[in-house]
Order: C-alpha cells, then structure tokens, then sequence
C-alpha cells in the first residue's frame, strides 16, 4: 500500500470522522456479546461489550441528525455525548480516544496523521484519569498504537487505520502476559479485544466501503481456547465482594480533576474520573454509595446517576458462563429475559439448565450461540428458543455444532417454562423431547403488548385477537377466550404489581371456576404473559 504517498496530504473533513466512529460502533455492536463472554478485569461481570457499544452508540443517537462538516467542533460534539453517555469502567476510558480527538483535531479539516496522534493523548488522558492503572488492558492498546507514531511512513488514513487495527490484535493477544488475572481466567481483556473491534469496523468502512457490521474473532494466544473459562476462576470470582458500580456526572465551575480523583480513589475501587473543568464523569465501586453520591452534590450538580450490585452481576455472569451439567445426562439451554422468568426457571431445575439470557439490546447471533453451546459439557442438549424469531433464525445450528443438539418449538417464555417443568435428569434425551413436545400440545399460550399506535394487543398462539384501551381488558378477554372450568392459568407481569387486584378483576363476572396463578416476570416486551392448562 505504499503507492499511496500520493494521498499523504489530504484533508479529511467531518463527514469521514463521523465515517470512522459509525463504522467502529456497528463492529461494537455486532460482535458485544464475545466481548461480555471474556469480561473478567476489573470486575468479571459481563457487560464490557455492551457498555462500549452504548457509549459509542450515545455518539450516533445525538449526532445523528448532525450536519457538521467542520472536523474539529465534529470531535468536540463527539467527546461531549460520549463523556455524558459513557457506561461503566470501559466506556468511561474509552471517552478518553474522544478527548484524545479533540486534542489532535481542532480545524475544519484534519490530516490523517491527525487522527494517528489521537491515541498518543488517549493514552495519557486514560493515565491521568485512572488512580492505578493496570497494563494489559485498553490503556496499553492506545499506548502501543501511539507507538506507531514515528515508524509510519504513509500518511493514507487507510494504512494507518490498517496499521492500528494489527497492532490492537497484536496487544490483545499479549494481553494474558501482562495482567494475571487474565492468566487465571484464560482470556485475554474484553477492553482491549473491544478497541481493536472498533478500530477494524472503521477500517471497514474507509478501506472496504463497508458498514463496519462485521464478526471479529476473539484473538486467543496460543495457550488458550476460545471462551474456555477456568472453572476454578468462576468459582473464586463468586465468593469476592465487589459492592456496588457507581456512575455519575458532575457539572459545576472550575471543577478540579485530579483532587476530585483523589477524593473518589479514596472511597472506591475501579475508579475512572475523566472530564473538564465544567463537567466530569466518575466510576467508581463502593460498598455504599450514598457516601460517593454525596461527595459529588457538595462539589456540584449531579446527573446520569446509574448504580448497579455488582454481586448479583458477577453471580450472574460467573453462573451463565460455568459448565452447569457435570456428567453427560441431557442438558436444557434456555433463552430468557426478566429477572423474575429467569429465577423462576432457575428454581425448576438447579443442576441441568443453563439461561442463556437476552434483552432489547441484545441481538442473539447464531456464532455467539453457537460458543455458548459449545461451553455445556453435556453431549446431548435440548435447546427451548422461546421465541418464534428465535427459533426460526436458529434451525440451522444444528449442522454447526458437534453437540447433539435437538430444538423444541418453544416460541413463547410460557411454553419454554412448560418444558423445563418436564424435565427428568435420569430419563434420556429422546424421552424428554417427547414429555416437551407432549407438554407443548397441552398448553396454551397468550400474551399482551403495546402497539405502535398505543393500543394493547392480545394473542392467542401468536394469532391476535383483541385489542382494547388498558392491558387489563385485554388480558381479560384473553382468559375468557381460553379458559374452562378446572383450567390452571398462569399469568406472568411486566411489573411488580398487585395480584389480588388483577386477580379480582380478570375473574369478576366469568362463570368458569378456573385456578389461577400470578407470577413477577419482568419480561421487557409483554404486559402479560399467560400460559392455560
């Protein structure tokens, strides 16, 4: 690519910058998921991937009608949405690439070397703003990018983009050396592996005219399996404390970063404070968060507040990713999203299902399937999709896996419940297929949901049947249409919500004398689900 000396010299404006950061947050989002499955530094929880692609994404969401051309206040606008937008740890250093920005590109137009010079400041910025930073992670990717400063030759901002995209694959894979707790875990760092992500959907979008919405594979060292977690590394994680994640931002005047950042290292662990003289952000875990909430009112007006337990996160996290199945009696793999579906599920059956879980902003891709399938010991394998969307779009994992793997048509979290209630750990696999299948023709399933135009609908096996002004009538005239005198109804909410008065209601003036049961889901697209027997 040397013939392109020509091109050394040209000017980018800010329709390429905006080009370069859309590209990279697609590459974020596609490929989120392997990046959660390696999270394990600073905290093993989960959520690298998706905090880094949200970050990017509060880029896209602000900017999106944004006809900005002039690259410098482009850059400025970017820091700012990604500094106020930034989830987590990862998210909060990965601002530290949009400061960087806006240190190197300050005109109309930049030149590519500009862009180059971005992970030089990133690299200090992230330095300054982390208490004790840790090699091996994001930080040395921007220190070792910097590097690349005075050896490239060619000023092309495709080459250069080249360049960075190997260098960060190259540092990820070097990553386990550098941080033990990586070695323990036998993954190399998700912020990392996240930022080489980034860098590789921009490059695919100016070198390939792409849209950046490519797969990635994990770059692994030649000691380690793909997403082959030591088992006595998810034991260990789930006996830590690790309190609770705290996020906010602080707006106010002369604000002063590093007292502040003194202030809140020494409260917390895994502290980021990043920012300006007029707002910064702050991460940080305290065992209460009270005490780091009230710090920042007295230094000023706080918002973005976002606090999470990271016990049940880690618990959660350590317990989707350990081998749950110890001998090679058949296994149950679940799609489920709600806290109250997953525990309910949970307590069904402790010792042969694993949850694989989803949520609106996840896109379950047949690859990350695939891995996370790969991780049950289990030979024989029951899959329940759950869901129609679901199961249509995965039907054809079976030829890509070298599990014996067998579907259920579950297409609704009611009936994947039904299923997982016939499960016989000492039965084979070919009898439980045939109890799920047989439990599937004896249920019905319903459920209510929001439309577009504010109505609520019900449907009855996936077919609508009513629609009325309130959830309640809907779900009403749902069990009306359902329901006979010993039927079992289980109804399945949202929210946590009072079910005597739901109860009361659903039955009052209904002549069939049917049992009926109210559970807390906290599915996140229906209002009810229902399941009739």
């Amino acid at each position: 690519m040397n013939n392109s000396q020509a091109n050394k010299n040209i000017e980018l404006g800010g329709e390429t910058l905006f080009q370069i950061i859309e590209g990279g947050a697609k590459a974020l989002e596609k490929n989120m998921d392997k990046i959660n499955t390696i999270n394990v530094f600073p905290v093993p929880d989960g959520d690298t991937g998706t905090n880094m692609a949200l970050t990017l994404n509060s880029i896209l969401d602000d900017l999106k009608d944004s006809k900005e051309e002039h690259a410098g206040k482009l850059a400025k606008k970017m820091y700012d949405s990604a500094l106020l937008g930034s989830r987590g740890n990862s998210g909060l250093i990965l601002t530290q690439f949009f400061k960087g920005m806006t240190q190197s590109i300050l005109n109309e137009k930049f030149l590519p070397e500009n862009f180059l010079n971005i992970f030089k400041y990133a690299s200090e910025n992230s330095l300054n703003a982390i208490p004790n930073p840790e090699s091996g992670t994001m930080i040395t990717v921007y220190s070792d990018c910097a590097k690349k400063i005075n050896v490239i030759d060619n000023k092309d901002i495709s080459y250069i983009l080249e360049i960075l995209s190997t260098q960060a694959i190259d540092t990820v894979k070097k990553t386990p050396t550098m941080l033990s707790i990586l070695r323990e875990a036998n993954v190399v760092d998700s912020g990392a592996f996240g930022l080489a992500v980034m860098l590789i959907g921009a490059l695919d979008v100016i070198k390939n005219k792409g849209d950046g919405n490519i797969d990635v594979n994990i770059p692994t060292p030649d000691f380690s399996e793909l997403g082959n977690l030591n088992e006595d590394f998810l034991e260990g994680i789930k006996e830590e404390i690790w309190g609770y994640c705290t996020v906010f931002a602080i707006k106010g005047k002369n604000l002063n970063l590093k007292k502040i950042k003194d202030q809140i290292s020494k409260i917390g662990k895994s502290t980021v404070v990043a920012g300006n003289e007029s707002i910064i952000k702050i991460h940080t875990h305290v065992d209460n968060p009270g005490n780091v909430i009230s710090l920042g009112a007295d230094i000023g007006i706080l918002s973005n507040i976002e606090i999470k337990n990271m016990d049940e996160q880690t618990n959660d996290w350590a317990n989707n990713q350990k081998i749950l199945t110890k001998d090679d009696s058949p296994a149950i793999l679940s799609v489920a999203h709600g806290d109250g579906i997953i525990k309910l599920m949970k307590e069904i059956n402790q010792n042969n299902l694993t949850i694989l879980p989803i949520d609106k902003n996840i896109k379950l891709e047949i690859n990350y399937l695939v891995q996370f399938i790969e991780k049950i010991e289990s030979t024989n394998i029951i899959f329940l999709p759950n869901d129609k969307n679901i199961f249509e779009s995965t039907k054809e994992i079976i030829n890509l896996t070298k599990k014996n793997l067998s579907i259920i048509p579950s297409v609704s979290i009611s009936s994947g419940i039904a299923c997982i209630f016939t499960f016989e750990e000492n039965s084979s696999i070919d009898k439980n297929i045939e109890n799920m299948n047989q439990s599937l023709d004896e249920i019905i399933t319903a459920d209510v949901y929001k439309s577009s135009q504010n109505k609520f609908i019900g449907r009855i096996e996936g077919k609508i049947v009513v629609n009325d002004s309130t959830p309640e009538k809907v779900l009403k005239e749902l069990i009306k249409q359902t329901s006979t005198k010993d039927s079992l109804v289980t109804i399945y909410t949202k929210i946590k919500t009072d079910t005597k008065k739901i109860e009361d209601y659903v039955t009052h003036d209904t002549n069939n004398d049917f049992e009926i049961e109210i559970i807390y889901g906290g599915q996140y697209k229906y209002d009810y689900l229902l399941s009739i027997e």
